[in-house]
C-alpha cells in the first residue's frame, strides 16, 4: 500500500487482519477498520466519486459522515450509493464509482446554471424530450440491482432518563455527570470509538481513553459507538441507526428511544473555503487530513499547502510533517486575503495552487477556515440559536424544557471549558434542572474566520468555478445569479438554487451559504435569513438513512398446514401463496415431468391435495341470508340445506375481487370459502359492512381452525367408501352437495365440489385432526394408485376444465362479463355491492373477452406464457393469462384475453412471444375437458 503510514498510537485500523477488495477490477488490500474510502485513499486512489449534477471527479473532503460525492456500487452484494467515507470496507468487496460517466457535462455550468429551469420553461417537444432523457440518464445516484435484497434490520423500542448524543470529550463528561447522579443514561457516538475531535491528538486521544474507561465501569450507562442518532421527534423521541451487534455483516437496527432528557453535545462541522476549484479530488479539510492520518494511518498526500485563517497553526504542521508530508506553503486567509485558486490537471485533480500571482506545486490542499455549529438535532428538538460574532459561528441561545446543549455547541471553546460543560449540562440532565448557557464567552481567536470566501478577488469565470454546495454542485456563481433574479430569502433562495438539500443536507455549505447571502444583501450575518428570525429547522432525517432500514424488519407471516410435515417428507416443492406455503409439486426429477404424472394420475385414478389455504367463514343469523346477498353477486334465498353454490364478489368499482362456495348448513347458517389470498381481506370487509349495513349476523374465521384437502379422481368414490364414517352418503352425496359426519373418527364436513374437474370429495374438518384423516385416506387408496398432486397439477387440471382463478385469470380492472362470469351475476337483485358501478360499466361497448385458445403447431423456444401479448395490428388487444402444456390433450392450452370481435370459435389471433416473435393460436370454448360435467357428476368406472 503506497501511502500507509507506520502504526499510530491512535489508529483504527486493524494491521492483523488484512481485507481484500476491486476497485474499477483492480484488487487492493486494506485492514479491518477502515471505511471504503480510506482504504482506497491508501491505496493512492484519489478521484473517488463524480458530482451529482456535472459529473465533475471529486475526492474526499470531510471523512466525517459528511461527503456526499464519493458513493460506491458493490457489484458482490448489489448495494450501491454506499457511502465511502463512513461504509466500513469488507473483504471481497467488488467496488465501482456510482455513474462514473457524463464526462460532457463538466462544461454545462454557464448554459445550465441552478435556477434555469424556473426562469426559461421549455415547453415539452420530441427534442427536448429526447434531452431531458439522455440527461436522467446521465446524472443522478445509482442503479437499483434488481433482485437485490436488504440485509436484516430489526427496530427496538427504549427509554432512558438522560440521552447524549455526541461521543466527543464533551459527551462523555455529560454521561459520567448524569450517571453519577443516579440516571440511567444511553450515549450515542456514530464513531467506532468515543473522542470525537480530540481522538485525533495524542495528548487528548490518552484522555479520552481515560474517561471511557471509567464511563465503561458505570453499570447505568450504555454507549453506542457507530450509531447515528437521526431525527429528534415529539417529547424527545430520538431514532438511532447502527448496528444490533458488533462485527462485520451485523444486521442493521432503528432503536426508537424515549429520553426524559436530552444532551445534544454534537459539536462542530469544520467548514470549507469557496476558492476557484475547491472541489478537485486533493482539496479536502484539514480535519479529514488529520484523520485520515490518526486513525487509519494513510497520508493524505505528499506535498500540502495550507489554507487556514490561524496565525499559528503548528499543529496541523507538526502532524503533516510526522506524517512524512512536505509543507509547501502556509496561506492566511485573515491576513491580505489573497487572490488564490486550485489549479488542477487534465483529470481535475489538484497539481497546486495560485496565489496572487505565483504557482505552488501540491498534490494536497488543506482548508482550514473554521468549523461550524453542529446545531441540527438541538434545533431539531425545539432549540433555537444565536450568531456569536466572537466566536465566528452560531451558538446554543434558548433549549426547550428537558433539552440541553454542551460543549462547543453551549460556546465553549478549549478542551477545559468544553468538559466543564459537560459537567454541567449532565448534572442538570440527571436532576431535570432547566439549562444554562455557558459563560465562556472570550476565546482568544474566533473559532471560524467569519467569511471565507474570495469574492473580491474573484472573476465570474472563476465564480464558475467556485463550490459553495458539493451536493447539488451550487457555486458562488448562483448565489449571484438568484439573488439578482430576486430570490433574497433564505429559504426561497435555497429552493432556486438548492443548497443544503441534497444528501448531507447542508451540513459542510450552510455555514458559508449564510455568510455568503449576508455578503451579497448587505446584512450582518446573524441577520441572514429574513427579518432576522432563526434558522429555518433541518428535517429529519439527520444522516441518509437506507430504505430497508427505515421499513424495519421483514416480518413475512409464513402460515403452514397441518399436513406441511407430510408433504416434506414426500418431497414437496414449495411455493408461496399468501402467507402460507403449499406445494408446488412433489419428487425428484424434471419439475414439468412431475406435473405431469400429478395431473394424469388424478385423470385416470386418484389424487389428494391439500386446500387447507382456503379461506373459511361462518356467517349465521336472522339476517344471514340478506346479507349474503348483498356482499355477493347471485342468489341464495333458495339455496337449500346441504347444498353449495359458486359465488363471486366484486368490488365497489364493479369489478371482480374474490370468488368462492357457499354452503348453507341451516335456514340461517352459512359456510363459505375464498381464496387464499383474499381471505383476511375478505372477512375484514364483510366485518365493516356488517358494522355499516347494521346486519344481524355472527362472523367467524375459520381459515386457520380448519384444514382441508380434495380427494378426486375416477376411484376417489371407491377410496371414500373404503373409510369408516358416519353421517355421510358417500354413494348418494349430489354434484355440489354438502353433508357433515364423522370420517375415520373425526368430524368432518364433505362437499361434492370439482375445482379439478372430476369426481372429488372436498374435506372439511378441525385442524388438529386432518393430518390423521389424511394419512387414513392415503392408506385406503394405497392400493389404487393414490397420491398428493400439488398447486401446478391443480392448476393444469382446472385449466382444461375451464375454471379460472380470480387475480391470474382476472386483475383489478375486470368485469364479471369480460371473465365470462355474467352467469354469475344477478342483476334483478335490488343490490349487491358494485352493482351500480357495474351497470354504468355495461353501458359501454365491452373491450376485452377472456376465451380459450390452443396452439396446433409449437417449436421449441417458441412456447406460449402467461403475460404474453395478442397482437393485432401491431397493437397490444389482449394477453394471456394461463397457459400450460395439457397431458390430457397433448397440446399447448391458454386462457387468455382478445378482443370481443376475436372471440368466435376458430378464429386465429396473434400471440407475441420471446424476441418479438409470434405464433398463431385458435380461439376455442374456454372449457376444454369435459365440456357437459359428465365426469364430475357421474361415477366413471375405472
Amino acid at each position: 500500500m503506497t501511502d500507509r503510514l507506520p502504526h499510530r498510537a491512535t489508529e483504527w485500523i486493524d494491521r492483523d487482519r488484512p481485507i481484500g477488495l476491486c476497485f474499477d477490477s483492480r484488487e487492493l488490500r486494506g485492514y479491518a477498520g477502515d471505511t471504503i474510502t480510506t482504504a482506497l485513499w491508501a491505496n493512492g486512489h484519489r478521484a473517488l466519486g463524480r458530482s451529482h449534477k456535472y459529473r465533475r471527479p471529486r475526492g474526499l473532503l470531510t471523512l466525517s459522515n459528511r461527503d456526499a460525492n464519493t458513493l460506491f456500487h458493490d457489484a458482490a452484494t448489489g448495494r450501491t450509493n454506499l457511502r465511502g467515507d463512513t461504509t466500513p470496507a469488507v473483504a471481497g468487496m467488488d467496488l465501482s464509482i456510482v455513474n462514473d460517466n457524463a464526462h460532457a457535462l463538466d462544461g454545462l455550468t454557464d448554459d445550465h446554471r441552478t435556477g434555469c429551469l424556473y426562469a426559461t420553461p421549455q415547453p415539452p417537444g420530441l427534442a427536448y424530450d429526447a434531452f431531458e432523457r439522455g440527461v436522467r440518464e446521465m446524472v443522478g445516484l445509482g442503479r437499483v440491482t434488481p433482485g437485490y435484497r436488504h440485509g436484516e434490520s430489526f427496530a427496538e423500542h427504549r427509554s432512558c432518563d438522560v440521552l447524549v448524543v455526541g461521543g466527543g470529550i464533551s459527551g462523555i463528561e455529560a454521561a459520567l455527570a448524569a450517571a453519577r447522579e443516579g440516571a440511567s443514561v444511553v450515549l450515542v457516538e456514530q464513531w467506532p470509538r468515543l473522542g470525537g475531535s480530540s481522538s485525533i491528538d495524542t495528548d487528548r486521544y490518552e484522555v479520552v481513553a481515560s474517561l471511557a474507561n471509567e464511563l465503561d465501569r458505570q453499570p447505568n450507562v450504555e454507549v453506542l459507538t457507530s450509531h447515528t442518532a437521526v431525527g429528534v421527534y415529539a417529547d424527545r423521541l430520538v431514532p438511532v441507526v447502527g448496528p444490533a451487534h458488533g462485527g462485520e455483516g451485523a444486521p442493521t437496527r432503528m432503536l426508537q428511544l424515549r429520553a426524559n432528557r436530552l444532551v445534544v453535545a454534537t459539536g462542530t462541522m469544520p467548514q470549507p473555503a469557496v476558492i476557484p476549484n475547491n472541489d478537485a479530488p486533493g482539496v479536502m479539510l484539514a480535519d479529514a487530513a488529520m484523520r485520515l492520518i490518526a486513525h487509519y494511518a494513510a497520508r493524505p498526500c505528499t506535498t500540502a499547502v495550507v489554507v487556514t485563517h490561524r496565525d499559528r497553526p503548528e499543529d496541523i504542521a507538526r502532524e503533516l510533517a510526522n506524517a512524512g508530508v512536505d509543507l509547501a506553503e502556509v496561506v492566511h486567509v485573515g491576513r491580505d486575503r489573497p487572490a488564490m485558486s486550485v489549479v488542477t490537471d487534465a483529470d481535475g485533480q489538484a497539481i497546486g495552487v495560485t496565489v496572487d500571482d505565483r504557482q505552488v506545486h501540491c498534490d494536497g490542499v488543506l482548508l482550514d477556515v473554521g468549523e461550524a455549529t453542529d446545531d441540527n438535532l438541538l434545533r431539531q428538538a425545539g432549540g433555537r440559536v444565536r450568531y456569536a460574532p466572537e466566536l465566528g459561528r452560531y451558538i446554543a441561545d434558548e433549549v426547550p424544557p428537558h433539552v440541553y446543549a454542551a460543549g462547543t455547541l453551549a460556546g465553549a471553546t478549549d478542551s477545559n471549558s468544553r468538559r466543564a460543560s459537560g459537567v454541567a449540562a449532565g448534572v442538570a440532565a440527571a436532576r431535570g434542572e432547566p439549562w444554562s448557557p455557558w459563560a465562556d464567552r472570550n476565546p482568544s481567536r474566533p473559532a471560524a474566520h467569519p467569511f471565507p470566501v474570495f469574492t473580491e478577488l474573484i472573476a465570474d469565470e472563476a465564480a464558475e468555478r467556485s463550490f459553495v454546495d458539493w451536493d447539488e454542485d451550487v457555486t458562488l456563481a448562483d448565489f449571484i445569479h438568484g439573488i439578482d433574479d430576486g430570490f433574497t430569502e433564505v429559504d426561497t433562495l435555497r429552493r432556486y438554487i438548492k443548497f443544503g438539500t441534497g444528501i448531507s443536507q447542508g451540513k459542510h455549505s450552510y455555514a458559508n451559504a449564510l455568510r455568503l447571502i449576508a455578503h451579497l444583501l448587505g446584512r450582518p450575518i446573524g441577520e441572514a435569513p429574513a427579518e432576522g428570525r432563526n434558522l429555518p429547522t433541518p428535517r429529519p432525517l439527520y444522516q441518509p438513512v437506507e430504505i430497508g432500514v427505515l421499513a424495519g424488519p421483514r416480518q413475512h407471516i409464513v402460515r403452514r398446514t397441518p399436513m406441511h410435515a407430510w408433504h416434506e417428507a414426500a418431497g414437496a416443492h414449495w411455493m408461496p401463496a399468501g402467507h402460507w406455503r403449499r406445494p408446488a409439486y412433489y419428487g425428484d426429477g424434471p419439475r414439468a415431468e412431475r406435473i405431469r404424472e400429478e395431473a394424469l394420475r388424478v385423470r385416470r385414478g386418484v389424487g389428494v391435495v391439500d386446500v387447507s389455504t382456503l379461506g373459511k367463514i361462518e356467517v349465521s343469523g336472522p339476517d344471514a341470508v340478506w346479507f349474503l346477498e348483498r356482499m355477493y353477486t347471485g342468489r341464495f334465498t333458495k339455496l337449500a340445506v346441504g347444498r353449495t353454490r359458486y359465488a363471486v364478489m366484486l368490488d365497489r368499482s364493479g369489478c371482480v375481487c374474490d370468488d368462492g362456495v357457499i354452503a348453507r348448513l341451516t335456514d340461517d347458517r352459512f359456510y363459505l370459502t375464498t381464496t387464499t389470498g383474499q381471505s383476511d381481506a375478505v372477512y375484514r370487509e364483510m366485518k365493516r359492512w356488517a358494522m355499516i349495513w347494521e346486519a344481524d349476523v355472527e362472523l367467524f374465521n375459520l381459515t386457520g381452525r380448519y384444514a382441508a384437502f380434495n380427494v378426486a379422481g375416477p376411484s376417489s368414490r371407491e377410496v371414500m367408501a373404503r373409510l369408516e364414517q358416519t353421517d355421510l352418503p358417500i354413494d348418494g352425496m349430489p354434484y355440489m352437495g354438502l353433508h357433515d359426519g364423522v370420517i375415520a373418527g373425526c368430524r368432518a364436513r364433505a362437499m361434492r365440489v370439482g375445482f379439478v374437474g372430476e369426481w372429488g370429495y372436498e374435506i372439511h374438518l378441525p385442524a388438529d385432526e386432518a393430518l390423521e384423516v389424511w394419512e387414513a385416506v392415503m392408506s385406503a387408496g394405497r392400493d389404487l394408485g393414490i397420491g398428493p398432486f400439488g398447486v401446478e397439477a391443480q392448476r393444469l387440471l382446472r385449466m382444461e376444465k375451464g375454471h379460472i382463478i380470480v387475480g391470474q385469470d382476472t386483475d383489478a380492472l375486470t368485469y364479471p362479463g369480460e371473465a365470462s362470469l355474467g352467469w354469475a351475476v344477478k342483476s334483478d337483485k335490488p343490490y349487491f355491492l358494485g352493482q351500480r358501478s357495474l351497470e354504468i360499466a355495461q353501458r359501454r361497448p365491452i373491450g376485452r373477452v377472456l376465451v380459450g385458445l390452443a396452439f396446433d403447431r409449437v417449436k421449441t423456444g417458441l412456447e406460449p406464457g402467461e403475460s404474453h401479448l395478442v397482437i393485432r395490428d401491431g397493437r397490444i388487444v389482449g394477453r394471456l393469462t394461463s397457459v400450460a402444456l395439457s397431458p390430457t390433450l397433448d397440446q399447448w392450452i391458454a386462457l387468455g384475453y382478445v378482443a370481443p370481435d376475436q372471440c368466435e370459435i376458430g378464429t386465429r389471433v396473434d400471440v407475441r412471444v420471446s424476441d418479438g416473435v409470434t405464433i398463431e393460436g385458435r380461439v376455442t370454448p374456454s372449457v376444454f375437458y369435459d365440456p357437459e360435467g359428465l365426469r364430475q357428476k357421474e361415477p366413471v368406472h375405472t
